[in-house]
């Protein structure tokens, strides 16, 4: 984690640089490919646009790492467009994100990473269950 020069700096958003920031997404979402399921959800959510979608997320997660970065409202709009994500799958896609973050980076960085992750799948979760009439869980096992 680099101290100097990145993204963010107090002691729940730990400094984060951009390259850290698309180490994080390009991993995650490598693992994502390789999941058939969460996959082909978003893959049909951005009508195969990895190149966009990639490019897209790791603006978001420099945004959302940064101490101002806790709007999520554009976010839940665009994963209503996520057909076929359900309960099981959200929990699939938030323990990839903690696996990936686990992974490359230290404890710090890596709690921030999963915590701003699971409040936004709080988020998405109850935003999905309303859309669909309650199909979602409130809370993740």
């Amino acid at each position: 984690m680099d101290k100097a020069g990145g993204i963010g700096g107090d002691a729940r958003k730990p400094r984060v640089t951009a390259e850290e920031v698309a180490r994080l997404v390009d991993g995650f979402y490598a693992k994502v490919r390789r999941d058939p399921q969460l996959e082909y959800v978003i893959d049909s959510a951005i009508v195969g646009d990895w190149a966009g979608h990639l490019a897209r997320m790791r603006a978001f997660w420099a945004a959302a790492i940064s101490p101002q970065g806790d709007k999520y409202e554009t976010l839940v709009g665009a994963h209503l467009r996520f057909d076929g994500m359900d309960r099981r799958l959200l929990t699939r896609w938030i323990a990839l994100f903690d696996e990936t973050c686990s992974e490359l980076f230290d404890e710090p960085l890596a709690a921030a990473f999963s915590m701003k992750a699971t409040r936004i799948a709080e988020r998405l979760r109850g935003a999905l269950a309303q859309e669909r009439g309650g199909s979602l869980p409130r809370s993740m096992p």
